[in-house]
């Protein structure tokens, strides 16, 4: 048995021309040493003995398995990693990025702003009172347009969330009564700077704003955030 174990961990073997190959008969070893040792157990302890084939069946079954989920994985972090990937924008836009945490009646918003290089030029949290999750994205957006209507004329504004996003971008479409102050108020923003875009990210994307959200909620901060400490 150690000798099987040394040759499957032996990524030197002779028995690997490539890389994968050994990653792959590594999973296969594993899972054909288990199944071998639980076959003994079954005969010491219940005498009973399985088929062969159906072992040598079950054991390429359970290694397809094993590397089907692998693949999974890699390619589930693969289109994160792409999707947490800065992409830059033009040198006279300015990126808003926002994010609320929503608990028991209460709002933590946060808001940072970016040059096209990643820097963080302002960071800012509020506290505020919310009705529900969309109301409390309404209040960040704003909250963001506030603090970029300091002359900031070009500003992508993104957020996570799909209804507000959505209602800012077209103003046809109607909006929840319980964001429908901040909604109207951010439209105003977006006839004064009718060069400002909306923008809907996924969430791990604005994970800065988020976490900083969630930290201001802990500690009830309430103001301007250091760039060293974002």
């Amino acid at each position: 048995m150690e000798q099987w174990i040394d040759t499957i961990t032996n990524a030197s073997s002779p028995l690997f021309i490539q890389p994968k190959l050994h990653w792959e008969f590594l999973i296969f070893g594993v899972i054909m040493i288990e199944q071998i040792w639980f076959e003994r157990n079954r005969v010491v302890h219940e005498n009973k003995r399985s088929d062969i084939e159906a072992l040598t069946k079950k054991i390429n079954s359970l290694t397809n398995e094993h590397l089907a989920a692998q693949k999974r994985k890699l390619i589930k972090a693969c289109a994160i990693s792409n999707e947490l990937e800065w992409i830059s924008h033009p040198n006279d836009w300015v990126k808003a990025i926002v994010d609320a945490t929503f608990k028991e009646g209460l709002t933590t918003v946060a808001a940072i702003l970016r040059n096209n290089h990643g820097c963080i030029m302002h960071g800012h949290t509020k506290i505020l009172r919310s009705y529900d999750a969309n109301s409390a994205e309404a209040a960040v957006i704003l909250e963001a347009m506030r603090i970029a209507d300091q002359g900031l004329k070009k500003v992508i504004l993104e957020g996570d969330s799909t209804t507000v996003i959505s209602t800012l971008k077209n103003e046809c479409l109607q909006f929840d009564w319980s964001c429908a102050v901040d909604i109207q108020e951010a439209r105003k923003y977006s006839r004064k700077w009718p060069k400002w875009r909306f923008r809907k990210v996924p969430r791990n994307c604005n994970s800065t704003a988020h976490q900083n959200a969630k930290w201001a909620f802990v500690r009830k901060w309430v103001d301007c955030i250091s760039s060293n400490f974002v």
